[in-house]
């Protein structure tokens, strides 16, 4: 058999974590002489809690009831990049000659983008938007930037729909429109990872008899003759 290499064994003893940490608490959790011995050294509910919260994370579904955030995250940027154009053309084409002072606020150095970029565009937009309908402009005449919002209310983009458009926003900048990157999905896993080598290494000071220390996962019966081996069983 080729030697494993690094990356792959570090995987596979992470992977083995979550099982080897249901077994150690377990054993304290019911064994009532392990549980003093830990004690002593620390480990009370809190530790106990810490780490069930550690596993619920490693093993929990992603958002459950509903698609994936990334996904929802992926759509809206797709939507969004849809819109931009017809978007920033429909401002331009309805202000531009009736109220250029207010097409000009809105739309200075803004222009149709493709992809992520379109996100911000359409915010910065938005923000305009907000900014003209509650404070208005100094440059400007507040009637006409209360008539320049009117007219593009009445030709599509009134107030609910710069309500969704900023939600498909703030959807679209939630989360990572792409999938989970390998650094994401091994970070619980470490995290959990260390405490169990932190209470395992006390735990191996704190515990005097070898059959609690197999309760605990530490050390295994030798087939051979029933005695007890130290050291972690599987190896992993």
């Amino acid at each position: 058999m080729q030697p494993t290499d690094n990356l792959t064994y570090a995987r596979v003893t992470l992977d083995a974590t979550p099982a080897r940490v249901v077994t150690f608490i377990r054993a304290i959790a019911t064994t009532p002489a392990i549980r003093s011995a830990m004690a002593k050294h620390g480990y009370g509910r809190r530790e106990h809690d810490e780490a069930w919260q550690m596993l619920r994370v490693t093993c929990a579904f992603e958002d459950e009831g509903g698609p994936e955030p990334d996904r929802r995250a992926h759509d809206a940027v797709v939507e969004l990049d849809a819109w931009d154009e017809k978007g920033f053309l429909l401002v331009r084409a309805t202000l531009s000659h009736r109220f250029p002072a207010q097409a000009a606020i809105l739309l200075s150095g803004l222009e149709a983008t493709e992809g992520p970029a379109a996100v911000l565009g359409i915010r910065e937009l938005l923000d305009r938007l907000d900014g003209l309908e509650q404070d208005g402009a100094p440059t400007t005449d507040r009637r006409d930037d209360v008539k320049a919002l009117a007219l593009l209310a009445s030709r599509g983009l009134s107030p609910a729909e710069r309500q969704r458009l900023r939600g498909l926003v703030e959807t679209a900048e939630s989360a990572e429109a792409g999938p989970r990157s390998r650094a994401d999905d091994l970070a619980p896993l470490r995290r959990l990872r260390a405490w169990f080598d932190e209470w395992t290494a006390i735990a191996r000071a704190a515990v005097e008899r070898p059959d609690h220390l197999v309760r605990l996962g530490l050390a295994g019966r030798r087939p051979d003759t029933g005695t007890v081996g130290h050291g972690p069983v599987g190896g992993a």
